[in-house]
């Protein structure tokens, strides 16, 4: 799995995805956030997130965007 490979080779990972991804599946009671944080702790890694505007990183224009960093 690409995560296995990222983990003996990064320090760090960086994602930026849309702020719905931690919206809650009715079926599972789960998110896609949750599944993605969870693969990165249980490979060790440090997980945050944050929701910030497109405009606060330095993208010209205004959209909230979730940020999430592994360490």
């Amino acid at each position: 799995m690409i995560l296995d490979f990222m983990r003996t080779t990064l320090i760090a990972v960086i994602l930026e995805n849309v702020p719905t991804l931690r919206d809650i599946d009715k079926k599972t009671r789960r998110s896609n956030f949750d599944g993605i944080r969870d693969a990165m702790h249980s490979r060790d890694f440090s997980f945050i997130s944050e929701v910030f505007d497109a405009q606060d990183v330095g993208v010209p224009n205004r959209r909230k965007r979730l940020w999430m960093l592994a360490v």
